[in-house]
C-alpha cells in the first residue's frame, strides 16, 4: 500500500495525459500558452469565481495576492500558528508582518483570537483550509469585520465546499497549489490566483509576468512565476477528474469515521455538517505518535505527519512565544494523516482500519 500512489493516477488518465501533453509539445507555446489559458477558464467556472491566473507555485500566488493589493512594510497580516511554512513565509516576502493565531481543536484559525488579535495596521487576514476542512469565512467576516482582505490559502482545499460554495469563492481571493502531491496535481510546481476582482487578477497577472500584459508593456516591475503549458495540459486533464476522486476520498473517511468511533485513545478529525471536506489529509491525534506509527508501519500501513512543527516553532518566528499557541503545540506534537488517497482500494481500508484497531496504547 502507498500512501500517495501518482502512478496509478497516471494510469488510469491515459491516452488521454499523453495525448494532451504531446498537444501541448507539439503546439510550441509552452508558457502562458493555449493550455494554460484553458485551464484557467476551467478552474474559475469550476470555482464559481470571475478569474483565475495561473502562476508558478502556490507560495507565489499566496505572494502575487498580497502584493497585488497593496501589502507591505508596515502592515499585519493575521495568519494560523498551524500551517505550512509557506503561508507566513509569503506575508514576511512581501515585507509584511504575519501576526499569528491560535487554532481551534479542529485545525483552523480561531475566529475569536483572530478579532482579539486585530489592530489598526491589520490589512488581510489569511485562512487556511488545512487538511481540506474550510473555514467558516462568513463568520470570520461578521466576527473581524467585512473591511479587511481575506484571502484563502486552499491549497489543500480542492474540491471542499461550506454551504455550497466552493473553497476558493469565500473570500476576497484565494491561494491554490498545484503541487504533485494535492488533490488537483501537476506534474511539477504550479499554482493560481482565484478572485472575482478584475482589477487583482489583472495586477496579478501582470506582477507574475515581467510587470506586463503586453510583450513590451512593462508598466510596473514583476516577476518570473507562470504557468507552463505542459502544467496546464495536465492540470485540464486532471480537473474533470477532481471531484469523483474527492468524492472517494469522502468515501474513505466515512468508513474510518464509522470504523474507529469508538477508540477512546484517538481523537478523529473534525467535519463540516454544513459542507464537504475535501479530505487532502485524514488526520488524527494520538498521545505515542512514534510508537503508533512503527505499529501501522510493522503491518504494512504508511502513515504521514502533517505538521511535525507549527509556525512559532520555526527559526523564522524565533520572536514567537510557542507557549502562547497551545492548540497548535498540541497538534504539532499529536497529528497523524492516515492513508486516504483515491488510489486506496476497499481492501486497502479494511487493512489500515485493522491496523489501527490492532495499536495498544
Amino acid at each position: 500500500m502507498k500512501f500517495l500512489d501518482l502512478a496509478w493516477q497516471r494510469q488510469t488518465l491515459e491516452p488521454a495525459m499523453s495525448e494532451a501533453i504531446d498537444t501541448a509539445l507539439e503546439r510550441g507555446d509552452f508558457i502562458n500558452g493555449a493550455a494554460s489559458r484553458a485551464f484557467e477558464a476551467a478552474f474559475a467556472e469550476y470555482i464559481g469565481v470571475d478569474h483565475c491566473v495561473g502562476v508558478g507555485n502556490g507560495t507565489d500566488s499566496l505572494e502575487l495576492i498580497l502584493e497585488a493589493a497593496g501589502i507591505g512594510i508596515g502592515d499585519e497580516v493575521i495568519v494560523p500558528a498551524m500551517t505550512f511554512a509557506a503561508t507566513s513565509e509569503a506575508v514576511l516576502r512581501v515585507g509584511a508582518t504575519p501576526v499569528l493565531v491560535d487554532i481551534t481543536s479542529d485545525g483552523v484559525l480561531d475566529i475569536e483570537l483572530a478579532a482579539q488579535a486585530r489592530t489598526s495596521f491589520t490589512r488581510a487576514v489569511i485562512v487556511v483550509h488545512l487538511w481540506g476542512l474550510t473555514v467558516d469565512v462568513d463568520a470570520l467576516r461578521a466576527t473581524i469585520g467585512d473591511d479587511l482582505l481575506i484571502i484563502e490559502d486552499a491549497a489543500q482545499a480542492h474540491g471542499a465546499s461550506v454551504r455550497g460554495i466552493r473553497a476558493g469563492a469565500l473570500g476576497h481571493a484565494a491561494s491554490f497549489s498545484f503541487y504533485p502531491g494535492k488533490n488537483l496535481g501537476a506534474y511539477g510546481d504550479a499554482g493560481a490566483v482565484v478572485t472575482d476582482d478584475h482589477v487583482l487578477a489583472e495586477r496579478v497577472r501582470r506582477l507574475a509576468n515581467h510587470g506586463r500584459l503586453d510583450k513590451f508593456d512593462h508598466e510596473i516591475a514583476g516577476r518570473n512565476s507562470r504557468l507552463d503549458s505542459i502544467q496546464g495540459a495536465v492540470l485540464g486533464v486532471k480537473l474533470p477528474h477532481l471531484d469523483g476522486w474527492v468524492a472517494r476520498r469522502q468515501q474513505i473517511a466515512e468508513a474510518y469515521l464509522t470504523a474507529l468511533a469508538d477508540l477512546p485513545w484517538l481523537t478523529l478529525p473534525a467535519t463540516r455538517v454544513d459542507g464537504a471536506h475535501a479530505w487532502h489529509q485524514f488526520v488524527i491525534r494520538v498521545n505515542d505518535r512514534d510508537a503508533f506509527c512503527a505499529h501501522l508501519s510493522s503491518l504494512g500501513v504508511p502513515t504521514g505527519v502533517h505538521y511535525p512543527v507549527c509556525l512559532p516553532q520555526l527559526g523564522f518566528h524565533a520572536d514567537a512565544d510557542p507557549t502562547r499557541f497551545p492548540e497548535a503545540m498540541s497538534a504539532a506534537a499529536t497529528v497523524v494523516s492516515l492513508p486516504v488517497g483515491e488510489h486506496l482500494t476497499d481492501a486497502d481500508v479494511a487493512q489500515v482500519v485493522d491496523a489501527v484497531k490492532g495499536y495498544e496504547p
